[in-house]
């Protein structure tokens, strides 16, 4: 009986494994280059390597990898279980006075566990008497080439910075399965100059050991993937284990005449001007007094990497500068990692220059270039961009990369990170997506369905509550999905939407950035993609200027609030907020804001208080107080959907009666006192959820 059950189990996981992959072929997933040699080390590590020759593997081939998260304790069973179904090794040169015991110890954590396999593996060196390996503790020939499974040590320790806001539980979270008293009592330990970890300064290096251990297992030739995921689920040690799934990044979406007369846009892309998204967000009233930034942002842009030639970005780049005493030293002076070849330098080599066009608009080069407050020099003494390669040259994303990259972006302590691709469901990305508690992810809705229509085929966005769409419909509280709106203000006819998951729109269509200095026309390193790829890093800008302004006092739930809370509200819009980005209100969060119904922005303190208010159609006379202070009032849309105000309160949204006559306001020039009837939108400067108080 038990053998029957047994089968039955196998046979399910065969199944699903294969539905899998069906899936994932269906949706045009096709194998990437791999680039990745057998003398290259897992990604994880984040060990540097050459750049491999180019070689196009089978889709077989890339279905034959699993990735395992493995605890702080692994077994020996399970530790030599890896290794023996590992089909892949590297290289390791020996140094003088090594052995196969120190490199055991030295490249995968362990002695004992892993010496016989090492024999095994380098058998033909092995030559008795006086061969280069005689015992695995005479020393080895400095320059012998030493087979090693392709698999990271065990056993690691990295360095997390501390960031105001965020608990050390919180911290810690991504590298731990849980962050209990055993767990604490070990970080304390690794860190003797701190007497607690409930009261660290913001800004200390602490030391995590033993922490959880992302591995890509490319298996070999003679083992089953579906057993191979079966055994290791109910191994000691194995906190994660997944097929290593095989996503794409978000293609650039086609947008011409005859698409746009086929899907019955106003508007058409030869007319537009370069700007013509500028107004719509407010970056075009944004002021040097807006932009007062006070701390340091790191924002990561998980794509396909950069072209690091490019003018734009020369002062603009994140460097790795390690603690001195980090036990992880490999990295010094990089900007970034290629996770998707495992490789130093993520150059985009994208023929569309999907992640330089994208980290140009994450990094404000476009405004910087057309607005004064937006000047480079300014952003880049405050913002640093940390660009992450998990796409190869074939736009494939996968799995192990995602995951191994937001890994770096928490221990290098990026505060916001852009993602512009899809992928399949997978709940071990969710889980890990939603440890990053500190992080502010900002993703895709995704760019729709192709469709036939006449002569073209043309995306065409869908509703993701009904037909999800991965990661946007994880809905993470650390997550913000974004839409694409077009010239006219309206959802464009490419993006994804959905009440329930899209949480806003922003600028996609003909949008100017910079691109690879290769494809540069009249030496002008700019040109224009469209696409929800390109909405996305508006939010993540919108994003790292709330978290610079505030000296890190934001949490990224305070930030993803501002942003919701501060958009152009449009009753037709299918999105959870329903409305658009509004770049200027986001970040005006030092000051109270009236905008006037002609458009005129007035900046300084809203002195009437508290704002006179009814629900609903109710007479005037059952009025009651609202305040910032007292019941969390952030913003009061005066006339809306010519339906009476919104009010913004707490967490909720209510329609209903502003019952003042007039709104006193306090400029730089002294009082203020407007007619509601001249207001259109009032904004306070206190943040959900961090009420920065008067």
């Amino acid at each position: 009986m038990r053998a029957k059950v047994s089968a039955f189990r196998v046979s399910l996981l065969a199944l699903c494994w294969f539905l899998l992959l069906i899936e994932a072929y269906s949706k045009g997933e096709e194998t990437a280059q791999d680039g990745r040699a057998s003398s290259n080390a897992i990604a994880s590590g984040y060990r540097i390597a050459r750049r491999p020759n180019a070689s196009t593997q089978d889709t077989k081939e890339k279905q034959n990898e699993v990735v395992v998260v493995l605890g702080s304790s692994v077994p020996r069973e399970t530790s030599q279980y890896l290794a023996l179904i590992s089909g892949t090794t590297r290289i390791h040169i020996a140094e003088e006075h090594e052995s196969l015991a120190s490199i055991a110890k030295a490249e995968l954590g362990r002695i004992n566990r892993f010496l016989k396999l090492l024999f095994r593996l380098n058998s033909d060196k092995i030559q008795d008497p006086g061969g280069p390996i005689k015992n695995v503790w005479s020393e080895i020939p400095s320059g012998t080439e030493v087979r090693v499974p392709d698999l990271v040590p065990l056993s690691r320790t990295i360095s997390v910075t501390t960031r105001p806001g965020l608990s050390f539980a919180e911290l810690a979270s991504p590298f731990y399965e849980n962050v209990g008293p055993k767990t604490r009592a070990k970080i304390l330990r690794a860190n003797p100059k701190l007497s607690s970890l409930d009261s660290i300064p913001a800004g200390t290096s602490v030391t995590l050991p033993d922490v959880n251990s992302i591995q890509l297992v490319r298996l070999n030739s003679d083992v089953s993937p579906p057993e191979v995921l079966m055994k290791l689920q109910g191994m000691s040690g194995v906190k994660l284990v997944s097929p290593n799934v095989v996503s794409r990044l978000e293609e650039p979406v086609a947008v011409n005449h005859n698409i746009l007369t086929s899907m019955g846009s106003s508007y058409d892309t030869d007319q537009l001007h370069e700007k013509w998204f500028a107004s719509l967000i407010g970056a075009d009233k944004v002021t040097d007094e807006d932009l007062k930034l006070t701390d340091h942002v790191i924002v990561a842009v998980l794509d396909s990497g950069l072209d690091f030639s490019q003018p734009a970005f020369a002062k603009n780049l994140w460097e790795n500068s390690p603690q001195d005493d980090s036990p992880d030293d490999l990295h010094r002076g990089l900007h970034g990692y290629d996770f998707a070849n495992r490789l130093e330098s993520p150059d985009d080599t994208l023929p569309k220059s999907h992640g330089t066009h994208v980290a140009g608009i994450a990094s404000g080069r476009s405004l910087g270039k057309w607005f004064q407050p937006f000047k480079w020099d300014k952003l880049d003494s405050h913002i640093k961009l940390m660009p992450l390669k998990v796409s190869d040259d074939n736009q494939n994303v996968n799995l192990e990369a995602i995951m191994s990259a937001m890994e770096y972006t928490q221990t290098n302590g990026a505060r916001v990170a852009s993602a512009s691709w899809s992928t399949a469901n997978s709940d071990p990305l969710r889980d890990y997506l939603s440890r990053c508690k500190g992080l502010l992810l900002i993703v895709a809705a995704g760019n729709g369905q192709q469709e036939k229509r006449g002569d073209d085929v043309v995306n065409v966005g869908q509703d993701i509550d009904k037909a999800p769409a991965f990661p946007a419909s994880f809905k993470l509280p650390n997550m913000i999905v974004v839409g694409a709106f077009d010239p006219a203000r309206k959802r464009a006819f490419f993006s994804n939407y959905g009440n329930g998951t899209v949480n806003l729109l922003a600028p996609g269509v003909a949008i100017m950035s910079t691109i690879r200095l290769s494809m540069t026309v009249n030496a002008e390193p700019y040109g224009f993609l469209s696409g929800t790829s390109q909405a996305t890093p508006f939010v993540t800008f919108a994003a790292a200027l709330l978290f610079a302004k505030n000296n890190g006092f934001l949490t990224a739930q305070a930030v993803k609030n501002r942003i919701l809370d501060t958009v152009e509200v449009d009753s037709e819009q299918l999105n959870v907020s329903g409305g658009r980005l509004n770049l200027l209100k986001a970040i005006s969060i030092d000051h109270d804001l009236m905008e006037l119904k002609d458009g005129t922005i007035l900046r300084g303190q809203i002195t009437t208080r508290p704002i006179r208010f009814v629900e609903g159609s109710s007479d005037c006379k059952r009025a009651r107080p609202l305040s910032m202070k007292n019941d969390g009032l952030s913003r009061v849309l005066v006339d809306y959907d010519g339906s009476g105000s919104l009010f913004f309160i707490n967490n909720r949204r209510v329609t209903g009666t502003l019952c003042d006559a007039t709104i006193d306001f306090q400029t730089e020039n002294g009082p203020v006192t407007k007619r509601v009837s001249e207001i259109r939108d009032l904004v306070w400067r206190g943040v959900r959820g961090n009420p920065l108080g008067y």
